[in-house]
């Protein structure tokens, strides 16, 4: 799927150090007496199933000689030599495994408010959003995710996917976004909210056109963010409350791949509900990753 594909990146391999460590140094192995670069003390989030949280770990030359209590990690100090970082009681420290370019808090809202579709034809996506649209007649808009990116998309073939989304919905904002968040299809009423024509021109984008220069639905890449922004920005179309409930949804899958923090980078479409919805849910329930997040402008 996708959407929630894990990407490799250092920080897995150092969470899963940081696992394996604390696995063998509770145990009561000795660990060898050495004198490490870095001690840190605090509430450590390990990423291991069985044992969440550390007191302390040790790091020498860029590697987890240590996780475990504070007096372990106390024996690898040494003066003139180690480093010692205290952040007991000042939040939670963790190893790094980030995701830099996902999309997981964002699905889970729209997986929570039964958004998500996974189609691989064009009548299985235009038929997802009739049904969709008769079971919720009274939204404001309209606003999937999921059609099958590479089956799908096909740009030299001029599928005139406007008009189709026209014929199940004429009155309404209608934005279908791909399973890799990259392109959208979109009905006349979108490209009329935007604003753009088939003289229209995004660099490091494109809209989908026929030979008389009419606008076909289809916008990929920084085109698709340009009318992202304009119409689902601050649209309401996921509250906070929607935000909120759904944060365990990806909280759940970020941990199962070993994250504990991440860049998403759907969170600016949807302005201010998308932060106060996790902010709201930190204050009253603590989120269990850390979430990033950008406004960008059109």
């Amino acid at each position: 799927m996708e959407l929630f594909k894990k990407m490799k990146c250092k920080g897995i391999a150092a969470a899963a150090a940081m696992s394996a460590l604390l696995a063998f140094s509770v145990c009561g192995v000795a660990m060898p007496e050495i004198a490490a670069d870095l001690v840190v003390y605090g509430k450590v989030y390990t990423a291991n199933a069985n044992d969440r949280y550390a007191e302390a770990f040790a790091v020498k030359d860029g590697k987890y000689v240590y996780v475990g209590n504070k007096d372990g990690a106390s024996a690898f100090i040494e003066d003139g030599v180690t480093e010692v970082i205290d952040r007991t009681g000042k939040g939670l420290v963790m190893p790094g495994a980030t995701e830099g370019h996902g999309h997981y808090m964002t699905a889970a809202a729209m997986t929570y408010k039964e958004l998500i579709h996974f189609t691989n034809t064009i009548d299985e996506t235009v038929e997802f959003a009739k049904d969709y649209i008769a079971k919720h007649p009274n939204e404001k808009m309209y606003l999937t995710f999921g059609w099958n990116n590479e089956k799908l998309i096909n740009i030299k073939n001029k599928i005139d996917m406007r008009a189709k989304l026209d014929a199940v919905c004429p009155e309404k904002i209608l934005v279908m976004i791909d399973d890799t968040g990259h392109n959208i299809f979109m009905n006349s009423k979108a490209i009329e909210a935007v604003g753009i024509d088939g003289n229209t021109s995004i660099e490091g984008g494109e809209f989908s056109k026929d030979a008389n220069g009419r606008l076909l639905g289809l916008a990929t890449d920084v085109a698709m963010n340009y009318v992202m922004g304009a119409v689902v920005r601050d649209s309401g179309y996921l509250s906070a409350e929607e935000f909120a409930n759904a944060a365990p949804i990806a909280e759940k899958l970020l941990h199962s791949y070993g994250y504990t923090n991440y860049l998403d980078a759907y969170i600016s479409y949807f302005g201010e509900a998308a932060y106060k919805g996790l902010a709201d849910r930190d204050k009253k329930e603590g989120l269990k990753v850390v979430v990033g997040g950008w406004f960008s402008q059109t």
